[in-house]
């Protein structure tokens, strides 16, 4: 749903991965120290879409947490690390 809460790094953890949205219109917010960031790309492969932008990779430290932006499915996938 809208403003999901999808993810949210651990502590002691960091997050290297991707987080994007399927539709063209909406992203993913990237939460951090209660600031809500857009990122607005997508993993889409249709000819349709009109995202200016593939989704870049992410580095995100303990504690952030990823949140669904609007509608169309989003997508949280990475790998976890020790800090």
């Amino acid at each position: 749903s809208s403003s999901a809460i999808m993810y949210t790094v651990p502590e002691n953890r960091v997050f290297t991965g991707y987080a994007s949205n399927s539709s063209n219109s909406y992203g993913v917010y990237l939460r951090i120290n209660s600031i809500d960031i857009p990122q607005f790309s997508s993993f889409s492969s249709s000819s349709s879409t009109s995202m200016p932008h593939f989704a870049p990779t992410l580095t995100v430290l303990a504690g952030t947490t990823i949140k669904a932006y609007g509608a169309g499915t989003s997508y949280v996938f990475g790998v976890e690390r020790d800090a």
